[in-house]
């Protein structure tokens, strides 16, 4: 496997992506999220959706770390785990007129997302993957747009 160093040097070299490539981690039970990490509802003063908090950390480089108490998009909310989903979270209406154009599609939609099990995930942080990690248990997940 290609250590992160020389992906970023061939990403840069070949690619130019516009934003940051990032990494997730999942914290572990009673591990503390880092204190330089930033937090939606402490620092912003506003809660957050995960593809904002993926977004902030793509675009401006920033550590951003993710609670339940953070988080206010419902969807994110059970893809992540954070919560268990109610019987609305599948029949489409979440989804309708903001993200799809009817009912049903909303729920072929809301039943494609992949989910963590309910209360299976701790909070999560994101930071641009050529920081340097505290650990090495961490994912990339990343679009890559060329310049």
């Amino acid at each position: 496997m290609i250590d992160v160093k020389t992906a970023d040097q061939e990403l840069q070299t070949y690619i130019r992506p516009q934003t940051f490539p990032v990494a997730i981690r999942m914290l572990k039970p009673g591990e503390p999220i880092p204190d330089r990490a930033r937090r939606p509802a402490r620092d912003f003063k506003k809660l957050s959706m995960s593809c904002q908090v993926i977004d902030m950390s793509r675009r401006y480089g920033w550590m951003i770390a993710l609670t339940r108490e953070d988080h206010i998009c419902s969807l994110g909310i059970t893809a992540i785990g954070f919560d268990k989903p109610l019987p609305i979270y599948n029949v489409g209406t979440l989804c309708e007129g903001m993200y799809t154009e009817t009912k049903a599609a909303g729920a072929r939609s809301e039943a494609a997302i992949d989910k963590f099990a309910p209360g299976s995930t701790r909070p999560c942080w994101w930071r641009p993957w050529t920081a340097p990690p505290s650990s090495r248990t961490w994912s990339a997940c990343t679009r890559i747009r060329p310049r």
